[in-house]
């Protein structure tokens, strides 16, 4: 895997980070204080302006466990000055890198935002030219003493802290954090997935170290961001992979005829067929997971019905519209035009869709098993944003969205994920997603694609998680 800013973030943050005291005057000082959620221009305006004898430091602080990037200032003997928070209230440590006040300058000069451990500086990061801006005080011996990452499981679980429960920087007008899921299992027939998904509580968890392990086995990277032809290569190898198992299946490739069918494209070979439907299954993922789109609507049917899942499906389009809509039935429909299909509907040449697509479902989370069954994985942490429903209930028994946007940092909240759902192993990724973010500790029985075996996007470390009942710890609230 290319060696990132993420990766080079990490190294510079384990070999200079350092712990830094708490005390009565933490956020008691005389200091000025800044504008809340502008941490990284608060510090960095304040060393640079009257707070002499005070250092610039950036890294994480961790809030009822959980990591949350932000700045502050240390005084000569290493404790903490906050210049944003106002009290300290489940705030656990603070863990960061000291700055020369010239090279805050320099970055905020070249950049045009406040903040150096971040990707507008990865240029200084990926060469390494800051590390000449860190600061060796003399000071140095006061601080606590430096964490120590000799264990590769220590190591894992504090680069975790580094590169997944990362949220976006201040300056953006955001401030997050993490959170954690639990899905109820699923009893019954052979097709059902069996797997429950706890509450993500400490960063100590191993499944933090697994996140890692999968990221680098898939090739995520956070040059993924912004390198479209490494994404490109990846998707491509997906579908490749996928086609080369469900050209030999005769439900995928009918479904797959019909479609090229009615679009009259030109005939191809099998395996060519195979792999531009296949695409085409897939972008339609990429394009929305189910709202106006009768094929992504269909498939979060499908996959309901192909691994047992008690899902929310209220909200979406129903079955028999997006069937209509695609001229695909269903199993229940017997191989006949569907009574409800009436006018040109009931006329139009349909296909009985439901045995392909849920072959093309099945097949992705077999590939995904072989993967996390490969490097001996599984569980893992992820992460889910939600946005503010368009009316937000205030009272007990309200939407899902309206309760957890009611619910506080720290608050453990219930829903019911739809059959299938997006979730990120970055959450600064998920933070983008929503005003409020949940993170999990998920069983990979429970994980239908990865970007090596299905739907997901590279670029935001996305995992599909087979729905149902969700209990979720909130770590991430914006108002």
């Amino acid at each position: 895997m290319a060696a990132g800013a993420g990766s080079k973030t990490d190294a510079l943050l384990l070999s200079k980070g350092k712990e830094y005291t708490v005390d009565a005057q933490t956020y008691k000082h005389k200091l000025p204080m800044g504008n809340p959620h502008e941490c990284y221009a608060n510090a960095g305006r304040a060393v640079l302006g009257n707070a002499k004898g005070h250092t610039y430091v950036e890294g994480y602080i961790s809030v009822h466990g959980v990591p949350i990037q932000h700045a502050w200032l240390a005084d000569r003997q290493g404790r903490v000055r906050d210049v944003t928070l106002k009290d300290g209230r489940g705030i656990e440590g603070y863990f960061g890198v000291p700055f020369k006040p010239e090279y805050i300058v320099k970055t905020a000069t070249t950049t045009k935002v406040w903040g150096i451990l971040h990707y507008t500086n990865r240029k200084s990061i990926e060469s390494g030219d800051i590390k000449q801006g860190v600061q060796e005080s003399a000071s140095e011996q006061a601080i606590a003493q430096r964490l120590v990452t000799s264990s590769v499981n220590v190591q894992s679980e504090v680069q975790r802290i580094l590169r997944e429960f990362n949220p976006h920087h201040d300056q953006d007008g955001r401030f997050s954090s993490g959170a954690s899921i639990s899905i109820t299992p699923v009893h019954g027939r052979r097709h059902h997935v069996v797997g429950v998904i706890e509450p993500l509580r400490m960063v100590t968890d191993p499944a933090v170290a697994k996140s890692i392990k999968i990221e680098q086995a898939l090739g995520l990277d956070q040059t993924l961001e912004w390198d479209t032809n490494a994404r490109g290569k990846i998707k491509a190898a997906t579908v490749k992979a996928l086609a080369a198992k469900l050209v030999k299946n005769e439900d995928f490739m009918k479904l797959a005829d019909f479609d090229f069918a009615m679009g009259g494209r030109p005939k191809l070979s099998s395996i060519q067929r195979a792999e531009e439907f296949v695409d085409v299954m897939i972008h339609s993922w990429a394009g929305t997971s189910g709202d106006h789109s009768a094929r992504s609507v269909y498939m979060q049917h499908m996959a309901a019905k192909e691994f047992g899942l008690k899902a929310d499906t209220k909200h979406m389009m129903p079955l028999d519209q997006a069937s209509r809509s695609m001229a695909w039935s269903t199993n229940a429909d017997g191989g006949k035009v569907p009574s409800s299909w009436k006018g040109s509907y009931a006329k139009q040449p349909f296909v009985n869709a439901e045995p392909g697509t849920r072959a093309f479902l099945r097949e992705q989370y077999n590939q995904t098993q072989a993967i996390f069954k490969k490097h001996g994985i599984t569980e893992i942490a992820l992460h889910r944003g939600f946005f503010d429903p368009p009316v937000e209930p205030r009272r007990p028994g309200g939407s899902t969205q309206g309760r957890i946007r009611q619910a506080k940092i720290g608050d453990t909240v219930t829903s019911t994920m739809q059959p299938i759902s997006s979730f990120s192993s970055q959450a600064r990724v998920a933070n983008q997603f929503g005003s409020t973010t949940i993170s999990s500790k998920v069983p990979v029985n429970r994980i239908l694609s990865t970007v090596r075996s299905g739907y997901g996007a590279s670029h935001e470390y996305e995992f599909t998680v087979l729905g149902g009942k969700v209990r979720g710890l909130v770590t991430r609230q914006n108002p």
